[in-house]
């Protein structure tokens, strides 16, 4: 949205019956209009009893790595971020066409 930045949102992949990886993960980068570039967020929240999830231990703020789905959320500063790109990895095909992804974004306008 033109002239619009966003402050809050939310990514969920539900977990599907019978999937179960060591390595699946959610990401979540943000289009900063202050510098023109994409980037990791800063910080992410994430609920960690969806898929047993854990941060990344890579230093890649804007990462959770799973066993089968994700809830990611996060609050972020007007001004910054106008888009977001939400990515969830997974090696295993059973997952595919079978979840309901959904995500959220308010958007602040200045």
């Amino acid at each position: 949205m033109e002239g619009a930045t966003i402050t809050n949102w939310t990514f969920t992949v539900p977990q599907v019956s019978g999937h179960n990886a060591s390595y699946d993960y959610g990401q979540v980068r943000g289009y900063n209009i202050q510098t023109g570039q994409w980037e990791q967020l800063p910080s992410v929240s994430f609920d960690s009893s969806i898929g047993n999830s854990f941060a990344a231990t890579d230093g890649n703020t804007g990462r959770v790595y799973s066993n089968n789905g994700i809830y990611m959320y996060g609050t972020l500063e007007p001004g910054v971020y106008s888009k977001l790109e939400f990515y969830y990895y997974t090696p295993h095909t059973c997952m595919y066409n079978k979840s309901n992804i959904t995500y959220s974004v308010e958007y602040h306008f200045n």
